[in-house]
């Protein structure tokens, strides 16, 4: 036998014989002053309660040796811990049992990363199917559910593991699994995930892939509303949702924070479709970027004479990877200005000083939330006279400042806010429908 299940046997024993001595040797309780002259069975009863009532019936020891009333005491403390420790190893039994059950017998999902991805993920997953929903969520820096009676009665469990390192995906997920959401902050890892997982699942089991690299994800799949499996990345996602149909749109929630600011978004947005771009000035040239540029020339908003100012110190190396996705011969100027984003705004006022009555669209676009900001602060004062200037920010969470804060930021009202781990989640929404 195991040493601790040794210890987990004898140290109730000794309670039992220990208090049996104590009672029998002259120890008196004040609620049961009789108790040490009662048969030795009706003794053993009392003892035992210890272990689920405490020495609620008992009283404090008020007589007998002081050596064998402070035993006896301690045992009052000491039993029912032995007891909760018990249950918790009991209910660390039945967990694993329980989760078996949820995947042999119900619908369920799992989410591998639990990032601000992941809570997006999660949120949608409550909207579209109810907090009843049973999801499993995997990720090692999230504190694993209990492992008491509160696994049964939760919808949510959470597993502490490292995901790279998982071998047995078989132990969370079954052909019941009704969608599986691979959504680590590392692309490579999010693909041999993938690859481990895709044979445990249905044909119809949603898979969601989260990705980074523009190239990759415009090769398997742009798009969050076309199928059942799906590549999908952040970066391209949020900004695709204002590229489709209102009709596509119909079963995002309008009610809640995140809905209404993505229609308030959209109904703005729309307009600017309509008309075409001298110049576009892009400040941050990564995935968000890459594809308003790629979109908004499928849709003709962009002339062959508009001008194109690319800020980023990546600016060129990412124009040659994008470029072989954009119709031929549609921009004849592109100008780079490969500096970060505080060196930028000297020579970017030089190159556009021409700047009357022409339509420009700025997209600020880099990591930095605030930084964007700034960028769209600076043009839109520098060149305040200019009535035509729309602006798309691309941020982290729908509630970045205030809309009147936002409008003294930028000096107009023509701006769209991108937010793209909020609008994540209206991405998933669609897919659950």
């Amino acid at each position: 036998m195991k040493k601790t299940n040794s210890i987990k046997i004898l140290i109730p024993l000794i309670i039992i014989l220990g208090s049996i001595y104590a009672l029998r040797s002259g120890v008196v309780v004040r609620k049961m002053p009789e108790l040490n002259n009662e048969p030795i069975s009706i003794t053993l009863f009392h003892i035992i309660s210890l272990f689920t009532f405490g020495a609620k019936d008992f009283g404090a020891p008020i007589a007998g040796p002081l050596s064998l009333r402070i035993l006896l005491y301690s045992f009052y403390f000491i039993a029912p811990l032995i007891t909760l420790v018990a249950m918790a190893d009991l209910m660390s039994l039945i967990r694993p049992a329980f989760i078996k059950w949820i995947m042999k017998r119900k619908k369920y999902y799992v989410v591998i990363g639990y990032g601000k991805m992941g809570k997006a993920v999660m949120d949608a997953i409550n909207i579209k199917k109810g907090k009843k929903t049973y999801v499993l969520i995997l990720d090692k820096n999230i504190n694993e559910s209990e492992k008491g009676l509160s696994v049964i009665f939760e919808h949510t469990i959470y597993f502490r593991k490292e995901v790279d390192y998982i071998d047995k995906w078989s132990t969370y997920i079954s052909k019941n699994c009704a969608g599986i959401f691979i959504v680590t902050d590392d692309e490579l890892l999010n693909l041999r995930i993938y690859d481990a997982v895709k044979g445990y699942s249905n044909t119809d089991t949603l898979i969601y892939n989260r990705i980074h690299s523009m190239e990759l994800s415009l090769k398997l799949d742009n798009s969050s509303t076309k199928q059942n499996l799906n590549f999908v990345n952040t970066h391209i996602a949020a900004p695709d949702l204002l590229f489709q149909p209102k009709s596509s749109l119909s079963s995002i929630n309008k009610d809640n924070q995140i809905g209404k600011h993505f229609f308030s978004q959209y109904e703005i947005f729309a307009p600017w479709l309509e008309k075409k771009y001298e110049i576009l000035l892009f400040v941050g040239f990564g995935t968000f970027s890459q594809y308003l540029l790629r979109a908004l020339a499928q849709r003709n908003a962009i002339m062959p004479s508009t001008e194109i100012y690319i800020v980023d110190p990546n600016g060129r190396k990412n124009w040659n990877e994008i470029i072989v996705e954009l119709p031929h011969n549609s921009f004849q100027s592109v100008s780079y200005i490969e500096n970060d984003f505080s060196y930028f705004t000297e020579k970017l006022s030089n190159e556009l000083e021409t700047i009357k009555n022409i339509n420009l669209l700025g997209v600020y676009a880099t990591n930095n939330d605030f930084e964007n900001l700034q960028a769209a602060s600076f043009i839109n004062r520098k060149y305040k006279q200019t009535q035509h200037i729309h602006n798309i920010v691309r941020t982290h969470f729908h509630n970045l400042l205030p809309e009147e804060m936002l409008k003294d930021f930028f000096y107009t009202n023509k701006f769209v806010v991108i937010p793209t781990f909020s609008w994540t989640q209206l991405d998933v929404e669609l897919l659950l429908d």
